[in-house]
């Protein structure tokens, strides 16, 4: 999965997890997208030096404290709920349909190039950047992911 080689191994070896799943197993492919997400938000939450989940802090909590600090955009925020939502309904309801599966992964990926690109830049927006054209750039960088995001999205629904 070198197109994802920017992840640490756990976050790579969980998203590979999800796509082999996919079409044998969704819900399984859906828990394994879950958790990737998980994952990703504790990383997302340590990049910005809040730490990780509260021990006991329910996972959609944690989703919304992470945007109610402006750490996940509105948009970003709903895929990691629809994401939850749905391993939950697959894990309960026991099952879930391949195409329900394949779009979560495709969701989940969108986020981890978005991850990505807020890992890269988060030196260059910080509050201590003081380059403003760096920081302009870091920020035009910022809405192409968020456009890729709507992309990656659009091309698979």
């Amino acid at each position: 999965m070198t197109e994802f080689s920017f992840l640490d191994e756990d976050l790579q070896e969980k998203l590979r997890q999800a796509e082999e799943l996919v079409e044998r197993y969704p819900d399984l492919s859906l828990t394994a997208t879950r958790t990737f997400c998980e994952w990703l938000q504790d990383a997302l939450a340590e990049l910005h030096e809040i730490g990780k989940k509260r021990p006991g802090e329910p996972q959609h909590i944690f989703t919304n404290r992470l945007r109610s600090e402006k750490i996940i955009p509105p948009h970003e925020a709903s895929l990691f709920h629809s994401i939850r939502r749905s391993a939950n309904s697959a894990t309960h309801n026991k099952g879930a349909r391949a195409l329900d599966a394949r779009q979560k992964l495709a969701e989940a990926k969108a986020l981890a190039f978005w991850y990505d690109q807020i890992r890269r830049d988060r030196v260059a927006i910080s509050s201590n950047a003081t380059d403003i054209t760096e920081r302009r750039a870091a920020e035009r960088r910022l809405a192409e992911s968020h456009a890729l995001v709507q992309a990656v999205l659009n091309s698979t629904s």
